[in-house]
């Protein structure tokens, strides 16, 4: 892990202000994006949201999906808390359940923030069920240093039971151990 960009408090805190400004511009350019993006033939694809948000966060991007010949999923557990015993376990279940209902045929997942950190623990946990990860503004390159990562990992820690892989440790594993399918992380320098 390498020195890295740290993210500022401002950059942050004005995620949900810039958030905004971006979705007006993709409205604008929907059509665009829409022709030049990969199209689908209905598979599966796991979109998690991240941390306190919800399906309803996604499911703008479940919807774009699905008009280019996806077949979305939104995670069903509603507000994302963070990682606890039956976090984990309903992620598991969800694994399977969608993966079962297409035939056995490999998932895509795509996780937001903390939704891509699970993302990369289910591709490692099963990646005989995933087809591959894209995790969006996930904070997989944590350093010991700086204001948001110390804060980022006390949220975690208090967040997450002990026993379970999003601690403070398992974050920095995260980073250190990609998980065996192929992974592709998009983000800015003014990810909070």
């Amino acid at each position: 892990m390498g020195t890295g960009y740290r993210p500022s408090l401002r950059d942050t805190f004005s995620e949900a202000y810039r958030a905004y400004g971006e979705s007006r511009s993709l409205k604008k350019h929907r059509e665009l994006i829409k022709q030049a993006s990969p199209k689908g033939k209905k598979q599966p694809v796991l979109v998690l949201p991240g941390f306190v948000t919800s399906d309803s966060f996604t499911r703008k991007l479940r919807g774009f999906l699905g008009e280019i010949g996806y077949t979305a999923y939104g995670w069903d557990g509603g507000m994302n808390t963070g990682p606890d015993a039956a976090t984990i376990r309903h992620l598991e279940q969800r694994v399977d359940e969608i993966y079962n209902a297409h035939n056995k045929q490999k998932i895509r997942i795509i996780g937001h923030s903390l939704g891509g950190l699970y993302a990369l623990e289910l591709a490692r946990k099963y990646p005989d069920k995933i087809e591959d990860v894209i995790t969006l503004g996930t904070p997989v390159n944590i350093e010991t240093g700086g204001n948001v990562a110390r804060a980022v990992k006390k949220i975690f820690n208090h967040m997450a039971s002990k026993n379970m892989p999003l601690t403070e440790q398992g974050i920095l594993q995260c980073a250190a151990v990609p998980p065996p399918v192929p992974t592709t992380s998009i983000y800015s320098q003014q990810d909070g």
